[in-house]
């Protein structure tokens, strides 16, 4: 994620990415003045700071060493992994609670300013710059405790699913019940002309199909010594079973896992790239594969997977590279066999 840093509070990192500065500029586009923007644009970032701030306080509370990220549509609050799922709930649950408390705190000061007769609210660019944050905040927090992963409240799902399911079921639920709330949300956008709704829904309905598809993990399971070793045998295990989907959610959930070695984190790209590649999804398994160890395997595998992606540009850059051509007569046999099973001659 390409970032920069611009400030710190207390010791909570702030980065802004320059993707979010684009969506300030696009979503106040409609508004009138350059007031009005500029109002807009300013409420937008308190607002989303505020509630990715919620989440690392409680997240610095616990000791988790929280970073703050705007990018986006909103934020992002990174932050090491929660030693319990109550601490996790508690962090994730912190985010909307900022949000409800900054309304609060507008609603309680623009009453109060009503009473004071002082002329403030008379202002056009203060009024619009209240109104813009009690509709941002109320409706925003609400809306991200609804069960669609990745908003929070879809976050608080997974974890109250991990009580009484296992990690697969609880992950599968969850993704189900988030494609309906996503459709709800895509159809109520569309008909009422809530374009920035329709457009999240139609964005966290796809995220839930991949999850549900396995292309895709909603992260962690409960925290675990041995989870992510337990992880790398589940995707052998899919592995040898040709069960592709399962080898890539179990490559994915053992890479969220910390503290992993090089050398396991190696070998579940390895396993993520051939699964990728069998479930025709050539440009991420060329991705997986570039990180991994090259040998005339992984070679076969990555200029196969250029093949079918018809990356031809990037085919010829590997073909003439020095690690393919320290594979000598191997890489030769390679090349052959990958362009006859792809319908070229050897010396296309």
């Amino acid at each position: 994620m390409n970032a920069f840093r611009v400030l710190s509070i207390g010791n909570i990192p702030v980065f802004v990415t320059p993707f979010f500065l684009l969506v300030l500029l696009l979503s106040g586009m409609g508004l009138g003045s350059i007031g009005e923007r500029l109002v807009w644009a300013a409420v937008l970032t308190v607002s989303v700071l505020i509630h990715e701030l919620g989440h690392a306080t409680v997240a610095n509370a616990l000791g988790l060493r929280p970073h703050i990220f705007l990018h986006g549509f909103g934020g992002f609050c990174a932050h090491a992994r929660a030693q319990t799922d109550r601490h996790e709930a508690l962090v994730v649950a912190a985010g909307p609670a900022a949000g409800l408390l900054l309304a609060a705190v507008v609603w309680g000061g623009t009453t109060a300013l009503s009473h004071t007769g002082s002329g403030l609210l008379d202002q056009p660019l203060v009024a619009l710059g209240l109104g813009y944050a009690l509709q941002v905040n109320i409706f925003w927090s609400i809306l991200n405790l609804a069960p669609l992963w990745p908003l929070d409240g879809g976050h608080l799902f997974r974890l109250g699913m991990l009580r009484v399911a296992k990690p697969g079921r609880a992950e599968r639920v969850t993704a189900s019940v988030g494609v309906l709330v996503a459709l709800a949300a895509l159809g109520w956008g569309l008909s009422a002309g809530l374009t920035f709704v329709a457009l999240f829904g139609g964005l966290f309905g796809w995220q839930n199909i991949e999850v549900l598809r396995g292309m895709r993990s909603m992260g962690p399971v409960r925290p675990s010594g041995d989870a992510a070793a337990r992880a790398l045998v589940e995707a052998r295990a899919a592995f040898g079973r040709s069960d592709w989907d399962e080898a890539a959610r179990q490559c994915h959930v053992l890479r969220s896992e910390p503290n992993v070695s090089d050398s396991v984190l190696e070998e579940s790209w390895a396993i993520l790239g051939v699964a990728d590649l069998n479930r025709g999804r050539p440009r991420e398994a060329s991705a997986a594969l570039r990180r991994t160890t090259f040998d005339a395997a992984v070679g076969e595998r990555l200029l196969a997977a250029l093949v079918e992606a018809r990356e031809d540009d990037e085919a010829v850059v590997l073909l003439e590279s020095d690690s393919w051509r320290r594979l000598g007569p191997a890489g030769d046999d390679v090349r052959e066999r990958v362009l006859r099973a792809a319908g070229f001659g050897a010396d296309d």
